[in-house]
């Protein structure tokens, strides 16, 4: 998870810093959807980008379950600690003073969101982006419905599961 994150992360910085320079080559549309790189209720949207078409579909269906496991068991940890030093040399102070602060997420397993696949999809759209001379990315969108029904439906079956 740790890893599909770093890469989706690596490409929302790649795509904000090539974008000027990119150009789109090939679409699915016309023109693109409203939703695309939006927020709306009952819908997760996901992005993901690979230099072929299917890896880049699978990728954003990934980021699709990967937001289903987390909105129904994440567990996250904080950690705060400051080290203060302080050293007199010759009547001279020197104060040192370190702060770290560490955040760290872990999913549960859930293994019954069986039935989250690309059947459900409600819209989708991607992009043939040439990004250099010779260099071409496919960026595939989805936009799957996830009502607050169905995390309530999940989220009873995954406590079920636990008891």
């Amino acid at each position: 998870m740790k890893r599909v994150l770093s890469s989706l992360i690596l490409t929302v910085f790649s795509l904000v810093a090539v974008a000027a320079s990119e150009k789109v080559v090939e679409s699915s549309a016309k023109k693109a959807p409203d939703w695309l790189f939006g927020m709306e209720t009952g819908y997760i949207i996901t992005t993901a980008e690979s230099s072929t078409m299917e890896m880049a579909r699978t990728l954003a269906m990934q980021a699709v379950k990967e937001r289903i496991v987390s909105s129904v068991a994440e567990h996250i940890e904080s950690e705060v600690s400051m080290l203060m030093s302080e050293t007199t040399t010759n009547n001279d102070i020197e104060a040192l003073t370190v702060f770290s602060k560490q955040v760290r997420s872990k999913s549960a397993d859930i293994p019954f969101i069986n039935d989250i696949s690309e059947a459900h999809v409600e819209a989708y759209y991607w992009e043939k982006v040439q990004i250099d001379k010779n260099v071409y990315a496919y960026r595939y969108n989805i936009k799957y419905p996830f009502s607050s029904l169905k995390i309530r439906a999940i989220i009873m079956e995954f406590k079920e599961h636990q008891a």
